[in-house]
């Protein structure tokens, strides 16, 4: 796994740079980078959580921050790319999502990690289960 994870991390990233590089400067570029880096941050600091267990609350953090980003990032990509008019051609329910995106990115900086996690017989198990804040936080990246 620590492979493939650290090959899809530099392809990733090594795409993003290719647009970066790129004389074509257009907004779904631009949304395009955004969505690989944040896309490569998530398995970089997820992949880092893991070998790291020391430091997981810090590192789980920047995860969930990158996740935020990455849905909202991905969801103006896909409404932006190749329509010339993407605002007024976009839905209604994909402009409201994309103005409550940021609500996304407050909860995950602004909730403490204690509740993200429930920590039900971690001495027996050394796994942690998702917590009621992480529930709702991975329930509305889904929406």
């Amino acid at each position: 796994m620590l492979i493939i994870s650290l090959i899809t991390i530099l392809l990733t990233i090594s795409l993003a740079l290719t647009f970066v590089f790129k004389r074509h400067k257009g907004v779904a570029n631009i949304i395009l980078c955004i969505s690989l880096f944040s896309t490569a941050s998530t398995i970089l600091f997820d992949l880092l959580s893991m070998l790291q267990p020391d430091h997981m609350g810090e590192l789980k953090r920047i995860v969930f921050i990158s996740e935020a980003v990455m849905v909202t990032s991905w969801l103006f990509f896909s409404i932006s790319f190749a329509r010339s008019d993407y605002w007024l051609t976009a839905g209604r329910l994909s402009k409201y999502l994309l103005w409550l995106s940021p609500i996304i990115l407050i909860y995950a900086v602004v909730v403490p990690m204690d509740a993200f996690f429930s920590s039900i017989g971690f001495e027996n198990e050394k796994v942690l289960s998702i917590g009621n804040a992480g529930y709702f936080f991975k329930l509305a990246l889904l929406s």
